[in-house]
């Protein structure tokens, strides 16, 4: 472990024990999860006892991010990345949400906005962008332009977008 992952989990540690300070929570969780008695609960373990699977489990975690990227703007107020927040750059997340928003202030017509926000984002950053938006689950696989693709998701609404690799 590196000086600051030991330093991350050292906050970490602190934080979770001014919440369980006499290790309530902590010895629950540790026998509801940790089922071979390690110490640790693998990410198998916590699928195992809520029976679901390592995707399900992983596509609900969300990664809000609020960071500085140029102009001194982060993600909007109110956007969670789903997707694409390990792997593209964060000044990209940013530039595809404040797309995104803008396209929902463009019409309340779904059909126009995804339209839309396709078209600009062809206009703005090269062609061959594609887009969904969904209201409730969503599952999808698709090939994309590494670095391009994002899944987003802002108020009750799930946005798919994402370039297609040039060949």
């Amino acid at each position: 472990m590196s000086a600051i992952d030991r330093e991350d989990m050292n906050i970490f540690k602190e934080a979770w024990m001014s919440l369980d300070p006499n290790g309530t929570e902590r010895r629950l969780y540790m026998n509801a999860f940790d089922k071979d008695n390690d110490g640790c609960i693998t990410l198998e373990e916590f699928c195992r006892v809520l029976r679901m699977t390592e995707i399900e489990v992983v596509s609900t975690v969300v990664f809000e991010q609020r960071v500085n990227v140029e102009g001194g703007s982060g993600l909007p107020q109110g956007v969670q990345i789903l997707f694409g927040a390990q792997t593209s750059e964060l000044e990209w997340q940013a530039r595809v949400a404040r797309l995104c928003l803008e396209g929902l202030r463009f019409d309340a017509d779904l059909n126009k906005v995804v339209k839309w926000i396709k078209e600009t984002a062809d206009e703005r950053f090269t062609r061959l962008w594609h887009c969904v938006i969904v209201k409730g689950q969503h599952w999808c696989f698709f090939s994309y332009e590494p670095g391009y693709a994002f899944v987003l998701r802002y108020d009750k609404y799930v946005f798919i977008i994402w370039k297609t690799p040039m060949i």
